[in-house]
C-alpha cells in the first residue's frame, strides 16, 4: 500500500506541474496572445463553472495552487 501511495504522490505531482507548465485553458491568459496568466481562471476564488451546476475547474485550481521554481 504504501508502495501504491508513493507512486500516486509522484503522479499528481508530475500532472499538475504538466498542468501549470502550459495551461490549455484560453481563460487563463490575462490577454489574447499574452503570456501573462491570472491566478483566478474564471474570476471566483471557488473556480466554479457554470455558477456552480458545471462542477469546478480543477485545472485551475491547481494552477492558483502550485508554483513552478
Amino acid at each position: 500500500m504504501e508502495a501504491i501511495l508513493q507512486d500516486a504522490i509522484k503522479v499528481g505531482n508530475a500532472t499538475a506541474r504538466a498542468i501549470t507548465f502550459d495551461t490549455r485553458d484560453p481563460n487563463a491568459y490575462l490577454y489574447e496572445g499574452s503570456q501573462w496568466k491570472t491566478a483566478f481562471i474564471g474570476r471566483d476564488y471557488r473556480w466554479l463553472l457554470d455558477d456552480g451546476m458545471g462542477g469546478r475547474n480543477l485545472d485551475a485550481r491547481t494552477l492558483f495552487f502550485i508554483r513552478q521554481r
